[in-house]
């Protein structure tokens, strides 16, 4: 517990460390190194029956993003993709926040860049796994080969597992980020300012949706464990991160480190079984090193001649014939 937490430390103040620097840049380096990302005016239509302006671009996108996280779980490379996609809309919004033409003070800009990056770096985190050791990345495959297998039928699934949550949580940590920036990217071009009545409800608004990410990203499976009484196994030690739900049982750890519930070590059945001497000790030792009166007596059967034990054959060897003694003369006695 103590290691997952101080990972998810390290992961967070990357994301601050990351969101400092972004300050550093002067905002016209970061306008010139952003231009490719405003996408113009393109998508940007007016209602005349409203009398008001809506974005069918960033409209699009939102409904790609929605669409595409949940079916992320189905998706081969999902966390490789989402973490290009949310790249590609952080600098899309980066892009609107040096651009806003309503903000003329340095200030106002750089408190909305800063908190667009940690957005993101948060959201990267707790998207891909990076702050949970991807324990909700693994729910949410494992359901969703319970769903390809039809076992997400049974409703007692849903009560005695945690898996089906997982799979929702891992879902929303998907949306959460993309659809917040997705919507101030909007925002900001239609109306040329930040997406709030006043710079303190904008930082109030935008520190609760990275609090929000950060604490479910990071205690969300803990929490789930707890609601549902089901420990699971730690999995903080991976190195790699989960791309294909095909290939699941890879992330799991090897045999060797699976344990059943009495604590024994797991055997594949398909394997066949090897006996093994119940005493070492016991085995034979050699016969050389015994003393004396232990080494093993060979039994021979005596060798008879098979001639001499067929009836009825003569014997070819003489057989000397001694006649009885004389008995002595009872007068000598």
């Amino acid at each position: 517990m103590t290691s997952i937490f101080i990972q998810d430390l390290m992961w967070l103040g990357g994301a601050l460390i990351l969101a400092l620097i972004a300050l550093m840049i002067p905002l016209k380096t970061m306008a010139m190194l952003t231009k490719p990302f405003t996408l113009g005016s393109f998508g940007i239509r007016k209602i005349k029956r409203w009398h008001s302006k809506t974005d069918t671009l960033a409209n699009l996108m939102l409904w790609i993003s929605a669409l595409f996280c949940i079916a992320a779980p189905f998706i081969p490379y999902a966390p490789l993709i989402y973490a290009v996609w949310l790249t590609f809309t952080w600098l899309c919004t980066l892009s609107r926040a040096v651009r806003m033409g309503r903000v003329r003070a340095k200030t106002p800009k750089l408190t909305v860049i800063f908190l667009i990056t940690l957005t993101y770096g948060v959201g990267l985190a707790a998207g891909i796994g990076m702050i949970n050791g991807f324990r909700l990345w693994i729910d949410a495959y494992t359901f969703a080969n319970m769903i390809e297998s039809m076992e997400a039928l049974n409703i007692m699934l849903y009560l005695s597992d945690p898996m089906p949550a997982g799979f929702v949580m891992q879902i929303l940590l998907l949306i959460w980020p993309l659809a917040n920036l997705w919507g101030q990217f909007k925002y900001m071009r239609l109306e040329n300012t930040y997406k709030g009545a006043s710079l303190t409800s904008y930082v109030v608004r935008s520190v609760i949706v990275i609090g929000l990410i950060g604490l479910v990203g990071s205690f969300g499976d803990l929490g789930l464990e707890k609601i549902y009484q089901k420990s699971t196994e730690e999995i903080s030690e991976q190195q790699h991160l989960p791309l294909n739900r095909k290939k699941l049982d890879s992330y799991k750890g090897s045999p060797a480190d699976q344990t059943d519930s009495s604590g024994q070590p797991q055997t594949d059945s398909s394997q066949p079984a090897v006996e093994q001497p119940a005493n070492p000790a016991a085995q034979p030792a050699d016969p050389a090193q015994l003393p004396a009166e232990q080494q093993p007596v060979e039994i021979t059967e005596p060798q008879t001649d098979p001639a001499q034990s067929a009836p009825g054959q003569p014997s070819e060897e003489p057989v000397e014939i001694y006649p009885d003694p004389v008995p002595a003369d009872p007068n000598a006695l």
